[in-house]
C-alpha cells in the first residue's frame, strides 16, 4: 500500500481524544505543555494520544510569530509540501513518519490554523529523539534499532505544488476541528445608582 492510502486509512483512526488534545494544544490549556515533544526549526511537535492501531498520534504545527506575513493558505500549502515529501519518500523505502494527515482547527473567533497530524515517534515516550545528527538528515527517531527520519520538510522544496492538486489538505481528506469552548457571555453591569 502506498503512503497516501496509509495515511487515509491511519485518518479513519482519529477520534475524540485525540481531537480533543488538538484543543488543548492550541488553546494552551492546562497541561499542554505535558504534551510537548519538541521543537524544529520551523514548527512544533505536541502528542495527541494513541490510536486504535496502537501508533501514537502527534501534531506538528507552526509556532505563533514563525513566518510573520504568511496567511493561511500558505501555512497549509507549506504543510502539504511536508506530507509529499514524507509520502515520497516513504514510497521509496526510507524510513519516515508512518502517516501524514492534514487537520485545520479553526476557533470561535474564526481564525484557522493548519497542522499535520502525523506518528509520534517517541512512540508514546519510549524512543529518543536525535536533532541535527547530520547536515542531510535533520532528525531522527530511533525505536527497536530503527531509524525515522523526522525532518522530511527540506526535501523537493522546489516542487511547485497547484493548490487544485491539494491531497492531504484537500476538502474530501483534511479533518476539521471546531473550538468547542463556550464562551461564556458577559454579566450585564450593575447600574449603581
Amino acid at each position: 500500500m502506498r503512503y497516501f492510502e496509509r495515511s487515509m486509512n491511519r485518518r479513519k483512526e482519529i477520534g475524540l481524544e485525540i481531537t480533543g488534545n488538538i484543543g488543548t494544544v492550541y488553546r494552551r490549556l492546562p497541561g499542554y505543555e505535558k504534551l510537548f515533544l519538541g521543537r524544529g526549526s520551523t514548527s512544533s511537535v505536541y502528542r495527541l494520544g494513541q490510536m486504535t492501531s496502537g501508533l501514537w498520534a502527534a501534531i506538528r504545527h507552526f509556532e505563533e510569530g514563525e513566518f510573520i506575513g504568511w496567511d493561511f493558505d500558505m501555512k497549509k500549502l507549506e504543510l502539504e509540501r511536508y506530507c509529499r515529501n514524507a509520502e515520497k519518500l516513504g514510497d521509496n523505502d526510507v524510513n519516515v513518519p508512518a502517516f501524514c494527515i492534514g487537520v485545520v482547527y479553526r476557533e470561535k473567533s474564526g481564525f484557522v490554523i493548519p497542522g499535520i497530524i502525523t506518528q509520534d515517534l517517541t512512540f508514546g515516550g519510549r524512543a529518543r529523539l536525535v536533532h541535527n545528527p547530520t547536515e542531510d538528515v535533520y532528525g531522527t527517531a530511533h525505536m527497536d534499532g530503527k531509524t525515522i527520519r523526522i525532518a522530511v520538510d527540506l526535501d523537493g522544496k522546489a516542487e511547485p505544488i497547484d493548490f487544485q492538486e491539494l491531497k492531504y489538505f484537500s476538502d474530501r481528506n483534511v479533518i476539521k476541528v471546531e473550538d468547542e469552548e463556550e464562551v461564556p457571555e458577559e454579566e450585564p453591569a450593575e447600574v449603581v445608582v
